[in-house]
């Protein structure tokens, strides 16, 4: 019974170790990549995925930087403005889709 105890006590602390330095890494991470979403007309439409622990990116995404009339810039030295954003929840509410109309 000792024996037992002692194992999950070193495996709770072992996944304990292993998965809250990640959790703390992926919380700090605000960088945003966005990839280009093929259109048939001329718009823009730029998206993202941000999963739930990511909370620095959702602080990012859902603060003033990323509203509609807001400007962003682009890797490319391209400057936008956000004419839409379209949230969308997959999941289970696990990952959050973000699209940017941009003008």
């Amino acid at each position: 019974m000792v024996h037992l105890i002692y194992t999950a006590v070193l495996t709770i602390i072992g996944i304990f170790c292993i998965f809250v330095p990640l959790w703390l890494l992926m919380r700090a991470n605000k960088s945003i990549s966005m990839k280009v979403l093929p259109t048939e007309d001329d718009t823009k439409v730029f998206y993202t995925y941000v999963w739930f622990y990511e909370t620095g990116k959702l602080e990012v995404l859902n603060g003033d930087a990323y509203q509609v009339g807001k400007e962003i810039q682009a890797t490319n030295a391209g400057k936008y403005v956000i004419k839409e954003v379209n949230k969308e929840v997959l999941f289970m509410g696990m990952q959050r889709k973000y699209e940017f109309v941009l003008g």
